[in-house]
């Protein structure tokens, strides 16, 4: 999941700076990070801080949030668990009252 993340927001990041006809040296400049940095961000081989997604989100007058992919969706048997433990709860309760009213 970690490497979609990068992947998508280096997709994002190449679309904003092609649409808007500048080179990686451009955005860098704009940014304030190095040419290598940015190359390295596009291609989705480095991690990235959250002050550079700023950086690079302000240097393309956009939002970070519009430098984010998409969220995935969380794995089926990770919806399952919180309703089977609210489930179980609630059968504690049912019998927790049926014992009082005994």
């Amino acid at each position: 999941m970690e490497q979609t993340i990068y992947t998508g927001l280096a997709a994002k990041l190449r679309e904003h700076r092609s649409k808007q006809g500048i080179s990686q040296h451009e955005l860098a400049g704009r940014a304030g990070l190095t040419r290598s940095t940015v190359a390295s961000i596009e291609a989705g081989r480095q991690g990235v801080l959250l002050h550079h997604i700023y950086a690079l989100a302000s240097a393309l007058d956009t939002t970070a949030v519009n430098l984010l992919p998409d969220a995935p969706e969380p794995p089926a048997n990770r919806l399952e668990a919180p309703r089977k433990v609210e489930l179980f709860v609630a059968s504690l309760s049912a019998r927790s009252s049926k014992a009082k009213r005994a």
